[in-house]
């Protein structure tokens, strides 16, 4: 036999044994599917609710101290656009509620002026006499409200460089200066319930907006920056909507791991779960769960518990946990069955709201 076949022969051996080591030491091995899990409302609202009114009771706080005239321009500019951007969130949030079957009217009200210790706290709550009397005057339920709404803009100026025409029609370089602002949008709501004289929810949102120009001037590269104004009123419509998805269930991504190594079954169903074939992978896990080994036993029904969530069949992915766990009671597939059960219950309170009335994606 030439040395050169003796090589390749005993490559070929190594290869072999390595694959069998890997089946037989690596049994840990997992990979990770994503799942789409029904979250119940993270706010709840009673039955007796029909009737909405929406307020904004935000102060508009003016900047009285200026670091350059650049700064100032900005500001009195924001000050200036500050009630169109409260208007597209108050808007957003009025969207989704018209959008709500369990709502018969939504009201668009007067703001309220805030008095006494606002001056010291512009995000106080109004006081409950003020909402029942505005509740009794409009006959509505409960009072939904952006409670707060702020703009704080950093300015940073450099310098560099820029083409342009010059009076022949050639492009030359010239010096210039490039202006980035960046935008910090801060925005609370609140939801008054008058009659029990609860807040039933309190959520504060804070988003960025970034704009960046660059002209021969640091105040002609601030009047380029067109699309800054509408940014805001996007960002701020949107955070409105948000608010408003609140009062309804919710679509979740999470993660679940699957054993992928153990046998020759379990790397070909982890083959054909990645061509999203699980009803071959879940037969080739069936057959493990005969295996003679106890704990590639578990780990098939561990499995198998996966394929049936998978599959939004809750009740028997828990059923083969308790399986799996029977056969090796580890920290993991105990984990997992927690997590199962949490979720059956969570699917269970969304599910009993969307009979109620709830949907998604009106």
């Amino acid at each position: 036999m030439s040395s050169k076949n003796s090589t390749m022969r005993t490559s070929s051996i190594l290869t072999i044994f390595s694959v069998a080591f890997l089946l037989l030491t690596g049994c840990e091995a997992t990979q990770t599917v994503m799942l789409t899990s029904l979250e119940p409302a993270p706010v709840l609202l009673s039955k007796e609710i029909k009737r909405i009114g929406i307020i904004d009771e935000s102060i508009t706080l003016k900047k009285e101290e200026y670091s350059d005239k650049l700064d100032e321009l900005v500001s009195i500019e924001d000050g200036q656009l500050q009630k169109q951007w409260k208007d597209a969130a108050i808007n957003g949030l009025y969207g989704e509620l018209l959008r709500d079957q369990r709502f018969d009217t939504i009201l668009m009200l007067n703001n309220i002026e805030k008095k006494g210790k606002v001056i010291q706290d512009e995000n106080a709550e109004i006081p409950w006499e003020s909402i029942k009397q505005l509740c009794d005057m409009h006959n509505i339920d409960a009072v939904f409200s952006l409670a707060y709404y702020d703009t704080d803009t950093q300015i940073s100026v450099k310098k560099t460089s820029m083409e342009e025409l010059d009076l022949l029609r050639m492009r030359v370089k010239v010096a210039a200066q490039e202006v980035t602002l960046e935008t910090l949008i801060e925005n609370g709501w609140r939801i008054y319930d008058p009659y029990n004289k609860e807040i039933i929810d309190e959520l504060t949102f804070s988003d960025q907006i970034i704009s960046s120009a660059k002209e021969t001037t640091s105040f002609r590269a601030l009047e380029s920056m067109y699309d800054r104004k509408d940014s805001i009123i996007a960002k701020s419509r949107s955070t409105g909507s948000t608010y408003g998805l609140r009062l309804l269930p919710f679509n979740k991504q999470i993660e679940r791991d699957y054993f992928i190594k153990g046998t020759p079954n379990f790397v070909k169903a982890a083959q054909l779960v990645q061509e999203d074939k699980w009803n071959e992978a879940s037969a080739l896990w069936q057959l493990e769960t005969i295996n003679q080994n106890p704990k590639i036993q578990a780990k098939a029904c561990f499995n198998m518990a996966v394929y049936m969530e998978v599959s939004d069949d809750l009740p028997q992915a828990i059923a083969w946990i308790h399986k799996s766990i029977g056969y090796d009671d580890t920290k993991k597939s105990t984990a997992y069955l927690a997590a199962l059960k949490h979720r059956s219950e969570q699917n269970f309170i969304a599910e009993q709201q969307l009979i109620n009335g709830l949907s998604l994606n009106k």
